[in-house]
């Protein structure tokens, strides 16, 4: 009930937070529910039953059959001693998950923002592919500063008063959503808008969105909706990526969205692997595309890592 709650708040709002966290509890809450009138006892075998139901909604909402094969390994679920057997029941429930949404014509995240390919490779292209890492990081950062702030600002506010700040949230996210109506709920269905025409906006409101829908994924998040980060962060980042177009209009525009995309998606997820994965699929990217969203991916995790050694010392 809790879950339902909190979805219905997040539809009511307008909540800046993506579909894929409230699908993981209700389908927590799925499996968990079949795994009791299945009998099934073993930890090992229940926890192979959760990430291959969750495979079987993730792959069908990404649109690519192996998304959280890739994530799955990545973030070494069932450890080392049962990671073949998961992935293996990974990859078999996702691609269930995957025909059934095909099959039944549902909408996914595949080719939401598509881009023509780049005509070939060169060494401008790379640089670009590098600094383009570094501002992606630098977004990701401010996601996660954004989240602490948030966080203790909702508790300072409000304490355990956890339905307090729900509605609280949803009332400050629904007045910013009727003056900017392109912030409601995740962005899936508001970018394509902007993407049509983004000389209309001009750089500065999309870079103002763009950090203000990082500010209300942290309040939507922080004060209890359910939802994911995916789409809100591809969001933002298509924005940032759209407002350097506008400023430099010779490099192509798949170029900036991309780039940024991977590169704030792969350090806040801390995937790399399941970042690039992704921004190909949404953005359906070539194989030259792919060489730079590795640079940038590569550039972001580094950036990550020297700063988290950095603290550590």
């Amino acid at each position: 009930p809790g879950a339902l709650l909190s979805s219905l708040f997040s539809l009511l709002s307008g909540a800046s937070v993506g579909p894929e966290g409230t699908i993981t509890v209700l389908i927590g809450y799925i499996s968990s529910y079949t795994r009791d009138k299945l009998k099934i006892r073993s930890t090992t075998a229940a926890l192979g039953f959760d990430v291959a139901a969750l495979a079987s909604a993730f792959n069908g909402i990404i649109g690519n059959i192996l998304f959280t094969g890739i994530f799955a390994t990545e973030f070494q679920v069932g450890g080392s001693r049962n990671a073949l057997k998961f992935l293996t029941w990974n990859l078999l429930a996702g691609t269930i998950g995957y025909l059934a949404y095909l099959l039944l014509g549902l909408p996914s995240f595949a080719r939401s923002i598509p881009f023509e390919p780049i005509s070939g490779l060169n060494l401008a292209y790379i640089l670009y592919a590098v600094v383009l890492g570094i501002l992606g990081a630098l977004l990701a950062v401010f996601m996660g500063l954004s989240m602490q702030a948030a966080g203790w600002v909702m508790e300072r506010a409000f304490g355990d008063a956890v339905i307090t700040q729900t509605l609280a949230a949803g009332a400050i996210i629904a007045c910013i959503g009727y003056f900017i109506p392109e912030l409601l709920f995740s962005g899936e269905g508001q970018i394509h808008g902007i993407l049509a025409d983004p000389a209309r906006f001009g750089v500065g409101m999309l870079l103002f969105m763009a950090l203000l829908k990082v500010l209300l994924l942290a309040l939507s998040f922080k004060s209890g909706y359910l939802g994911g980060p995916i789409f809100p962060v591809i969001f933002s980042s298509t924005l940032v990526g759209l407002a350097l177009h506008l400023l430099f209009p010779g490099i192509p525009v798949s170029i900036f969205v991309l780039c940024i995309e991977v590169a704030a998606i792969a350090l806040a997820l801390g995937a790399p692997l399941t970042a690039i994965l992704l921004v190909v699929v949404v953005g359906t990217a070539d194989q030259n595309m792919i060489v730079l969203l590795v640079i940038s991916a590569v550039t972001a995790m580094l950036l990550g890592a020297a700063a988290k050694e950095r603290r550590g010392t």
